[in-house]
């Protein structure tokens, strides 16, 4: 649901995915990475064209009960 989302942010503001910069996820498990993996895999199929992403395994202050945090930066 959240990469469907980025999708919609994207082009509701005249964007689209291809032009996202970068994504920053925070991962609170290292076992739950493929729940980000495997959708980011089907957003951007093209190995040649993917956004900067940097996966860190930390965990922020304020968001102790959740799976991970996504921050998103588009050009637009």
């Amino acid at each position: 649901a959240m990469w469907a989302n980025v999708k919609r942010w994207a082009d509701a503001a005249g964007a689209g995915i291809d032009q996202i910069g970068n994504v920053m996820i925070y991962n609170m498990d290292d076992s739950t990475r493929n729940i980000v993996n495997v959708p980011w895999a089907k957003m951007f199929p093209d190995r040649a064209n993917l956004p900067a992403r940097q996966t860190l395994n930390v965990l922020p202050n304020g968001l102790q009960e959740g799976i991970f945090a996504c921050v998103v930066t588009a050009v637009v």
